[in-house]
């Protein structure tokens, strides 16, 4: 998968204040969006490309990734190896970035994150206009050496002013939730997390909330929507508990 990313919003170059010109754009691709390695495979490589007008300086950093009750946890890796670290690209150039990865003894899938920075660029002047440095992140997934798909318990609990969905991952896998969908027992439809992606990690939890007031303990919820992962859809019953 590629994607090309292309910004033209306000906001400030470096801590400058903002000027009252012409906004300037950012606009550089890479690829791949998701780097799905097999188990024990410690090389991988991807592309940064700069489709802007101008020369970029772009900083690609390894994380850990983790989740935790608390959210998304992303600590500085030890395990990642990246080359180059940082680059300069003239317009229409394209950097290869090579990666190596450290053993490591978990069980399950192990999950980094790469984040890719677009940083001020020290041999051209900040323009008059207001600019956007770019910030991308690029999952990275190493599979389980017996990896298993992911197998997702759901429950839904009442909240105030709706209630808590959650899912349980006790795969090796990863998923990778988008386009849910849930349906009450009276058919009003309520989007999860629209238009975004969802990941749950293996071997953890992941909590929603849900605004649908009125919603009772014993009420039945159909969910629906579609695990990227492996391309398998949703579609299951949850029972809201007391």
């Amino acid at each position: 998968m590629r994607a090309l990313i292309g910004l033209l919003v306000a906001g400030t170059v470096g801590l400058g204040a903002l000027g009252s010109g012409p906004a300037a754009a950012g606009a550089f691709e890479i690829a791949p969006t998701t780097i799905d390695l097999a188990p024990g495979a410690d090389r991988a490589v991807f592309y940064v490309t700069n489709h802007g007008s101008q020369p970029i300086v772009v900083q690609v950093q390894g994380f850990d990734w983790r989740q935790t009750d608390r959210g998304e946890q992303l600590d500085r890796s030890d395990a990642l190896t990246i080359s180059p670290p940082m680059v300069r690209l003239i317009p229409e150039r394209r950097q290869t970035i090579r990666l190596a990865i450290g053993p490591g003894a978990a069980p399950d899938e192990r999950s980094f994150r790469l984040v890719v920075s677009e940083l001020p660029d020290p041999q051209i002047s900040a323009p008059q206009g207001v600019r956007v440095l770019l910030q991308l992140s690029v999952p990275i997934f190493v599979a389980s050496p017996h990896p298993t798909p992911a197998r997702l318990a759901w429950s839904a609990v009442p909240s105030p002013g709706g209630f808590s969905l959650a899912a349980r991952n006790s795969g090796t896998r990863h998923a990778k939730l988008m386009n849910m969908v849930l349906t009450t027992a009276g058919g009003a439809k309520v989007a999860v997390a629209p238009d975004t992606i969802s990941y749950i990690l293996a071997g953890v939890s992941r909590r929603w909330t849900v605004a649908l007031p009125g919603l009772k303990a014993g009420e039945t919820l159909r969910l629906t929507g579609l695990d990227d992962s492996d391309s398998t859809a949703i579609g299951t019953s949850i029972i809201v508990a007391p």
